[in-house]
């Protein structure tokens, strides 16, 4: 099982007992992730009557894991710099945590810069944690109204990705930051 190796060490010295090697279990309280994919036809970050979901759209949940070193940022810029960090191990796109605010990557210049694709919002400083994706935990396709859900997750920080393998989202665009809750697509690109 997932438990099976978990180990305790005694040292039994001298006739004594150890009597403290107890191993305590509770059930686990599974978790998930629901959200909607729709047509913001109006362009307002809320499902309104008459605005119908994408069906067929891949969405991924992803782990995280804590960036090497340390960044610096400036409340209303978009660039990122860092000390000891790997940047180039990030792809534009890519989602980040900085302070547990999530962003999207837009370019990265070298392993110490980068840039975001909205400003930083927080108070300016350095030597904050930042946390990158790292695994992907799930893979699910919406349902007919556009809706999805990741259950059985562990009480973590995880990211959500579309990544519409089918392409049902070509030439619509996000109406609203997709990373702080349900994913607004609306109006075609030009």
């Amino acid at each position: 099982g997932a438990f099976a190796g978990i180990q305790l060490a005694a040292n039994v010295a001298g006739g004594a007992n150890v009597l403290t090697r107890d191993f305590g279990f509770q059930a686990a309280t599974p978790r998930s992730i629901t959200g909607r994919l729709w047509n913001d036809t109006n362009r307002n970050g809320a499902v309104n009557a008459g605005e119908t979901g994408f069906a067929g759209v891949t969405v991924e949940v992803l782990s995280i894991v804590a960036g090497a070193g340390t960044i610096s940022a400036t409340n209303g810029s978009n660039t990122i710099t860092g000390t000891g960090t790997n940047f180039t191990a990030l792809n534009p796109g890519d989602p980040i945590l900085i302070n547990g605010v999530a962003y999207v990557v837009q370019n990265v210049a070298s392993n110490t810069s980068l840039t975001l694709t909205k400003l930083y919002t927080g108070s300016t400083a350095g030597g904050l944690a930042w946390s990158r994706p790292s695994a992907v935990l799930l893979t699910t396709t919406t349902n007919a109204s556009g809706d999805y859900t990741f259950s059985g997750l562990s009480a973590a920080t995880h990211i959500v990705r579309v990544t519409d393998t089918t392409e049902r989202l070509t030439g619509y665009g996000s109406t609203f930051d997709v990373l702080s809750g349900n994913f607004a697509v609306g109006g075609k690109f030009t």
